[in-house]
């Protein structure tokens, strides 16, 4: 995958640099719902800080983020974007 094709998924959600969960599970080829399934089951192997829940005005201006960028709105609802694994880049 190109690395422009991700850095085009991130966007700016409470002053963090997250990937919506829908993104993220199309990255993996794996459904949303089968990721954020995961996610729940393994919860100690997620940072505590991996993943949020939007509220409505964030998911509304993160579909906005998605239009401007050129990318796709989705109906996802939930951003990861863990602070270790932004401290480690």
């Amino acid at each position: 995958m190109k690395k422009d094709v991700i850095q085009d998924l991130i966007l700016s959600v409470r002053g963090h640099r997250v990937i919506l969960d829908a993104d993220l599970a199309e990255l993996y080829g794996v459904s949303t719902k089968r990721l954020n399934e995961q996610v729940r089951k393994n919860k100690n192997r997620f940072p505590k800080d991996f993943a949020f829940r939007l509220t409505r005005q964030e998911y509304t201006h993160a579909k906005s983020q998605c239009a401007s960028s050129g990318g796709q709105p989705n109906r996802s609802q939930s951003a990861t974007g863990s602070q270790k694994h932004r401290e480690e880049s």
